[in-house]
């Protein structure tokens, strides 16, 4: 009897192990493979790479705009300098660019291709327990949402005044006049990859906006409640919850990214807005 305990501690204990060693290695496994940065011909570190002097004095008249970043998605500390991903502070302020949208993916299908996609999977569920989110994410799009909606602000705050999140145009217009004199800020814009994070619930467009987001991406790799998506199955127009959607967001004078919609999609938008 001893040793059939000893023997089931022991089992427990290296079980435990694994699921340790899993949840801590693979998320970074996986954001390296699919993140990751092409080394220029001429080799060596993508940070010590140089331009002409031309093209510095172009650069530097420049006020640079990101419009699609993902790095909410990941476990990476923004703070830090990283040799994969798409980007972190410590590489923007090198290369300069004034203003980041920050898009928050909040649901991917497995087998992902850009030409027929339904939405009977979901990837992002599966990062989202590895990297340890909270349990109320797992379940649900608008959560996560919320979730990477206080990650953008939880780095702004520990910044030291590097990053500011943009909320409205006086908001932008005062951040541009400070980096006037502090050409290192960065203005940070959140971005909704897909209205499938509003659940097919209209009050939750009045939630997303409270925390944060002014660019609504109306669909991203499939069809959802507000329209059909390029690379969706039926890939059809707004649906009658997408025109509602239309008036809110313009009230509200938010954004409206057409980025992934169908063609019909698009063409009801423009004739709409």
């Amino acid at each position: 009897m001893v040793r059939f305990r000893f023997g089931l501690r022991g089992a427990g204990l290296g079980l435990a192990v694994i699921l340790a060693l899993f949840f801590l290695l693979a998320p970074g496994i996986v954001d390296r493979r699919m993140n990751r940065i092409v080394e220029p011909a001429a080799g060596g570190p993508v940070l010590e790479q140089t331009i002409s002097e031309q093209a510095a004095e172009v650069h530097a008249g420049l006020v640079v705009a990101d419009l699609h970043a993902d790095p909410l998605l990941w476990g990476r500390n923004l703070g830090r300098s990283y040799a994969y991903g798409h980007m972190d502070l410590a590489r923007m302020q090198v290369a300069g660019p004034a203003l980041q949208v920050f898009s928050a993916v909040t649901k991917v299908p497995a087998d992902l291709n850009y030409t027929r996609n339904d939405a009977n999977s979901d990837l992002v569920r599966w990062l989202a327990i590895t990297q340890l989110w909270p349990p109320h994410t797992w379940f649900s799009l608008r959560n996560r949402a919320l979730y990477q909606a206080a990650k953008l602000d939880r780095v702004a705050d520990r910044s030291d005044g590097r990053l500011v999140v943009v909320h409205a145009a006086r908001d932008l217009e005062v951040f541009l006049r400070r980096r006037q004199a502090q050409p290192g800020l960065v203005g940070g814009i959140l971005a909704l990859e897909g209205l499938h994070a509003l659940e097919g619930e209209e009050e939750n467009l009045l939630t997303l906006f409270d925390a944060g987001y002014r660019v609504f991406g109306f669909t991203h790799f499939f069809d959802n409640e507000v329209a059909g998506s390029a690379h969706g199955v039926a890939q059809g127009g707004l649906t009658p919850f997408g025109r509602e959607v239309v008036g809110w967001i313009e009230r509200h004078q938010g954004i409206i990214d057409l980025a992934h919609s169908s063609p019909a999609a698009f063409d009801e938008v423009l004739a709409l807005a």
